[in-house]
């Protein structure tokens, strides 16, 4: 040791230095926790599944589709609730049904003076239709759960997708149940089984966005070169540009 870290007023010095990052790093620690332990404390709402999505057929008088809400926090959440039509045919009508009632068509926010209010613990369902009046068509809602009513505070949102096809002969049932994409996984391509009466092969993202558009063959491989690993929605078209049938493929 030298004679400078001999030095008492050095030593004072060093200790004070040692002890303040021990004092700040100790602080730290103690935000951290209580931080923490004030968010365990906070309601938290999930959802499943976490792509929904219905099929029906225009002859059906409704299309229905049920959200699964839980409060994992250790207090009660009182929330509201909106759905928006984000692609889908004009005359198709909305129904939801929450915690409390099913509400008549067309009534696409929770009403402020009857919020939901779900327990620590609890689970409740929204059942979120569509009613084609007849009319084909693919669509996506987006349901938004909020805690304030003028809808600013977000818990969580999610899209809804919807395939309403015409409806289908005993025959053409058997044909589109036995139709299936693979591999799924895929990694590099993708083939449709049962393909004979395929004439359109479409990729769009979980939320409907369309990627890519292909005219189909029998037989026929589709690249997935271009694609993220995720979940991606197939659909296949017959010749009068009908939707067969929407397959989910996972993209590794």
């Amino acid at each position: 040791m030298s004679k400078n870290d001999s030095n008492p007023l050095i030593f004072c010095v060093y200790f004070f230095i040692f002890t303040s990052k021990r004092l700040v790093m100790m602080r730290n620690l103690l935000t951290l926790f209580i931080l923490m332990f004030g968010l365990g404390l906070q309601a938290q709402l999930v959802f499943s599944p976490d792509e929904p999505i219905g099929f029906g057929t225009s002859d059906m008088n409704e299309v229905q589709v049920d959200i699964t809400v839980t409060n994992t926090g250790n207090t009660e959440e009182t929330f509201y609730w909106q759905v928006d039509m984000l692609e889908g045919a004009d005359v198709w009508k909305i129904v939801v049904c929450d915690n409390n009632l099913c509400y008549s068509p067309g009534i696409v926010s929770c009403p402020c003076s009857d919020p939901n209010i779900l327990g620590a613990g609890a689970t409740m369902t929204f059942m979120v239709k569509i009613k084609p009046s007849s009319v084909a068509g693919d669509g996506v809602l987006e349901l938004a759960v909020t805690s304030d009513c003028a809808g600013t505070d977000q818990l969580f949102t999610t899209p809804i997708e919807y395939e309403i096809a015409m409806p289908s002969s005993v025959e053409d049932d058997l044909f589109i149940a036995n139709m299936n994409l693979y591999p799924n996984p895929a990694q590099d391509y993708f083939q449709l089984s049962n393909d004979d009466n395929v004439a359109k092969v479409s990729i769009h993202s979980i939320v409907g966005s369309e990627i890519n558009v292909f005219t189909h063959s029998p037989n026929q491989a589709y690249s997935t070169g271009n694609l993220n690993s995720g979940i991606y929605l197939v659909r296949a078209y017959d010749a009068d540009g009908n939707v067969l049938k929407a397959m989910r493929l996972s993209k590794r």
